[in-house]
């Protein structure tokens, strides 16, 4: 996936694809899947290892038997099932917890809060 790269177990790309249904879902399922390894990077090292172990592996095949125009344009053409269903696949296999609608309500204000 191109949220994380290879060589550098910090570096991430988020948003930089496309698919033919909505993605903003798909970016909080990627962001959360940052967050959970940045999180094994500070409290499970060995975890982590693992993660990064995984994404050396190669890429997935996220085309769901799609055949792109091969352009710079469709370079970040993703089918939509494949990709969700890989980003599920790599969530259960690292245990991380799952992204269930109101899992970040804890951190939303409402209209009229004030900032401290």
């Amino acid at each position: 996936m191109t949220a994380f790269n290879a060589r550098h177990d910090t570096l991430f790309t988020l948003g930089f694809l496309n698919t033919a249904a909505g993605v903003f879902e798909d970016f909080d399922r990627l962001a959360h899947l940052i967050a959970n390894h940045l999180a094994d990077q500070d409290r499970n090292p060995e975890k982590a290892r693992k993660f990064s172990e995984l994404i050396k592996a190669g890429q997935p095949d996220l085309s769901g038997g799609l055949r792109y125009v091969s352009s710079p344009r469709h370079a970040a053409y993703v089918q939509h099932d494949s990709f969700r269903a890989e980003l599920e696949k790599l969530r259960r296999k690292m245990a991380w917890p799952a992204l269930t609608p109101g899992y970040f309500d804890r951190l939303r204000s409402t209209a009229g809060d004030t900032v401290p």
